[in-house]
């Protein structure tokens, strides 16, 4: 842990603490990322299972999900696909959005 400081010291670096966001938050961040005015319900909660709120995590997850094709953006909505909708337009993905 000394070389830690001493590293902030002569880098004047500074150290930044992230805290983990509530659901509520979280929810909130999502619709930022994603630019959408709401984010349902399933999609929010499984981001938050996955992720424990941790913001680095949950940007990663959401780029996995949107390279993935996982994401339906309904109006100014956005939600998790359904294993049928991906499976109906030859997406057949055999991983589930848990495994992403």
């Amino acid at each position: 842990m000394n070389e830690y400081k001493i590293f902030l010291e002569r880098n004047k670096a500074i150290r930044l603490v992230l805290g983990v966001l509530n659901p509520k938050s979280m929810k909130k961040h999502l619709a930022r990322l994603l630019d959408v005015e709401s984010v349902g319900d399933k999609l929010s909660a499984t981001i938050d299972s996955r992720t424990g709120g941790n913001m680095l995590y949950i940007q990663e997850m959401i780029a996995s999900l949107i390279d993935n094709g996982l994401l339906v953006y309904s109006g100014d909505t956005v939600e998790l696909k359904e294993v049928s909708e991906r499976s109906e337009r030859g997406e057949g993905c055999d991983r589930s959005v848990t495994e992403v």
